[in-house]
């Protein structure tokens, strides 16, 4: 409950925000209407990031492999996430 001198949480957290350039804007829109052109290609591409950042995270998390078995396993699978994505983004991205 606040005693009229101090503005709501909601308030107080719009004045914080920065408002965003033009540019960050205009790079929003640009994503949204690609990701509503391509759906399952913006899919996708969301599965692999995940899916790479969870194999980062695991990895450090792990500690290191016990096996260089593992390890060549883990850099297969990093390799292939990675063209998987690299295909995935359009040319103008890049």
């Amino acid at each position: 409950m606040h005693n009229g001198t101090e503005a709501p949480a909601a308030d107080r957290t719009s004045q914080t925000e920065a408002p965003a350039t033009s540019q960050q804007q205009s790079s929003i829109e640009q994503l949204t209407e690609l990701c509503r052109q391509h759906p399952m290609t913006s899919l996708m591409v969301g599965l692999g990031v995940g899916l790479g950042a969870g194999l980062l995270v695991g990895g450090a998390i792990g500690g290191g492999m016990k096996s260089r078995t593992d390890r060549s396993y883990l850099d297969k699978i990093n390799r292939r996430v990675s063209d998987a994505l690299a295909d995935a983004i359009p040319d103008s991205w890049r």
